[in-house]
């Protein structure tokens, strides 16, 4: 009895080897790994949307400001893309006193929506055409200031310390601002800031002056207002003034004609 349990024994041992020896033989053989291309895309158009006005200090798209005209009120949008004027401050010399004598009267800064800060004065440029055929954006003044139908005779409108600006790590090449201009009026048009081919995509201001261009300027008893002095109005005590207000228009005019071609 323990000699047959014994053979049994050995008989499914040696059952198990082979078994052991079949499952090793049978296991297949894996091939060796393979590579697959894909392929990723974007495709850009140009852009007909209305972009919103950046803070001319730190441009940013990303980051729109409400500015308000000099009276507190909503300003007009700017033009459709893809290339866009999206802004231009107004310039407001304040309520000044009858004077003989030569005055040069400063801009209120601009101010905006909600908040108390000011900033210097601005006009702003979007160029979405994904062309980078340049650009011009340029200023006429077409007539005098004028108020019932009198003229201010002589007085002329000075910007200083022009200078262009966009977003930090744009890497889009630079545009170019004026400089410094006096508007005469009826005549050309003068040169703000510009583009030469292959530059200026993307949003750009022109900041007419910098920070410490923002000063107070005290009016009667207690008013005082910001202006930003590299906006000036010059008026010569010989000119006959009438109580009231003066006003004229200046005309701001974006062309697609890039600045070394002007």
């Amino acid at each position: 009895m323990l000699l047959s349990n014994s053979k049994l024994k050995n008989s499914i041992l040696v059952t198990l080897s082979i078994l052991g020896v079949s499952t090793v033989a049978v296991v297949p053989a894996y091939a060796d790994g393979a590579n697959y291309t894909t392929s990723a895309n974007v495709n850009f158009t140009p852009s007909q949307d209305t972009v919103g006005p950046v803070n001319p200090d730190k441009p940013d798209a990303n980051q729109p400001v409400k500015p308000v005209t000099p009276d507190g009120n909503d300003v007009k949008p700017g033009t459709t893309g893809p290339l866009s004027l999206d802004y231009v401050s107004d310039f407001d010399f304040g309520s000044q006193k009858i004077s003989p004598k030569n005055q040069t009267y400063y801009a209120k800064a601009q101010g905006y929506q909600g908040v108390s800060d000011n900033s210097v004065l601005y006009a702003q440029v979007t160029d979405s055409r994904g062309t980078g055929a340049g650009w011009t954006l340029s200023v006429a003044q077409p007539s005098q200031f004028m108020n019932n139908g009198k003229e201010l005779k002589g007085a002329q409108i000075g910007i200083s310390d022009l200078s262009a600006a966009t977003q930090a790590d744009s890497d889009a090449g630079s545009a170019t601002a004026g400089g410094n201009m006096t508007l005469i009026p009826g005549t050309g048009a003068q040169t703000v800031m510009s583009a030469k081919a292959n530059t200026g995509q993307g949003t750009w201001v022109a900041r007419m002056g910098k920070a410490d261009n923002l000063v107070t300027e005290k009016g009667d008893g207690d008013t005082s207002r910001t202006v930003d002095n590299a906006v000036s109005l010059n008026v010569p005590g010989s000119s006959n003034k009438l109580a009231g207000e003066y006003t004229t228009t200046l005309n701001w005019t974006l062309s697609d004609v890039p600045s070394n071609e002007k």
